[in-house]
């Protein structure tokens, strides 16, 4: 097994992690859109809206070609996405959520901006780490996401050497997606 992820902080953590658990997993920091590991694999699997993050045309096609790259002829490619008709029936909307930890509460703010023309939203999150009424820590993000329609997926898996086996809501299997599945798993394989 092999963990590959841009954020050298996110490997640490992995590897702490791994060590825990006793697995035997080697690690490199790279950028799924160019990475060279030299191998290929029975499986590439990019979770937690990783392909979302590719928002540009150019960015798709450069990950799904280095995805194509690492597998054996037959292996599979998996991941998950935003789904297009999800996110423009449902529109994204300001959302928080608090979780209260050890007596302290974390409050995160999420603020999504919709551009429709390039299929993308812009998350700006505000989180806060609050002790009663003072406040801890206070972090400011922007993610930009992109979301994906089926002969999108379809025609980007093609161009780099896979045929699309299924497209399902989020990790059920046995279902197939509708409107109301924001996120979605993509199963292909390499021809």
């Amino acid at each position: 097994m092999t963990g590959v992820d841009l954020s050298e902080k996110m490997l640490e953590r992995a590897r702490q992690k791994a060590a825990e658990a006793g697995l035997n997993i080697r690690f490199h920091q790279g950028d799924i859109r160019t990475i060279e590991l030299s191998r290929t694999f029975d499986a590439v699997i990019a979770m937690f809206a990783v392909i979302s993050y590719q928002t540009t045309n150019e960015d798709l096609a450069a990950a799904f070609r280095t995805a194509r790259r690492h597998l054996q002829p037959g292996g599979l490619f998996i991941f998950d996405c935003w789904f297009g008709p999800a996110v423009l029936g449902q529109r994204p909307t300001d959302r928080y959520k608090i979780v209260e930890i050890n007596g302290e509460r974390i409050i995160r703010f999420a603020h999504p901006t919709l551009d429709i023309m390039r299929h993308t939203v812009q998350v700006d999150y505000k989180v806060l780490r609050l002790k009663d009424d003072r406040v801890l820590d206070e972090v400011d993000e922007s993610h930009l996401v992109r979301f994906l329609f089926p002969q999108e997926i379809a025609h980007y898996l093609r161009d780099a050497g896979f045929r699309l086996e299924k497209l399902c809501p989020f990790m059920v299997l046995d279902r197939d997606v509708s409107e109301q599945d924001w996120n979605v798993s993509v199963i292909s394989k390499a021809m």
